[in-house]
């Protein structure tokens, strides 16, 4: 969190304080970064009133002594993407998953639809050997499983736009693996807000499962 401690000292630097708090600051500042690699050129800028917030930020993000690596924005994501589910779990929505954006600092929280091998041998009432030419690509399985999923992610993105405030509401496009069609549904947040607010977090996303977990099971009886 060094470039973080960094960057706060820029903006107290940028508030109205007296010369002697400036002063101050720079001091506490200069120690810290005489002891990081590039750490003076970071503290020029530091102290050149003329360096506004966002361009001091962009210079800590584009120096490594200063920002996180891929990797460790990944693993701070993937955490706290596993903190909701907890959460979520605790009021009693089950079943769900996240994917993380490391280049948005989003965390998407999701459930999936999917159309299973399982689904069609007791749908349609077919043997084993029927059923792998069911599941193959092109086939009428994967026919019958766009055409449902196409369906739920219209009526999903049409009743649901509007109750979603804190994320995005995102349905993924469809996808195929081996013995499933399938479609990720459920809402990115970015990482600040999920750190921020649980409650409405927790709210809006029981709110979404609420919505969409009785709708599913009622129209995949096609």
């Amino acid at each position: 969190m060094f470039g973080k401690d960094i960057l706060e000292y820029k903006s107290e630097l940028l508030k109205d304080y007296s010369k002697l708090v400036k002063r101050s600051l720079l001091d506490a500042a200069q120690k810290k970064l005489e002891l990081t690699p590039d750490g003076m050129s970071v503290f020029e800028a530091l102290k050149d009133s003329n360096v506004e917030i966002e361009d001091f930020k962009t210079i800590l993000l584009n120096n490594s002594n200063f920002s996180k690596s891929e990797a460790e924005i990944r693993k701070e994501l993937e955490e706290l993407g596993k903190e909701k589910i907890k959460v979520l779990e605790d009021y009693g929505v089950f079943d769900v998953d996240a994917d993380v954006d490391i280049n948005t600092d989003e965390v998407f929280i999701y459930k999936e639809i999917a159309f299973t091998s399982d689904y069609f041998r007791e749908y349609f009432d077919i043997p084993d050997d029927a059923l792998i030419a069911l599941m193959k690509p092109k086939s009428i399985g994967e026919r019958i499983a766009r055409l449902r999923l196409s369906k739920f992610k219209k009526v999903i993105e049409e009743e649901m736009e509007d109750e979603v405030k804190g994320g995005v509401l995102t349905n993924s496009e469809f996808l195929s693996k081996k013995d499933k069609y399938y479609m990720k549904t459920g809402i990115s947040y970015k990482s600040d807000f999920l750190n921020k607010d649980t409650d409405t977090f927790t709210a809006e996303y029981k709110n979404f499962c609420d919505f969409l977990i009785p709708y599913i099971k009622r129209e995949m009886v096609l």
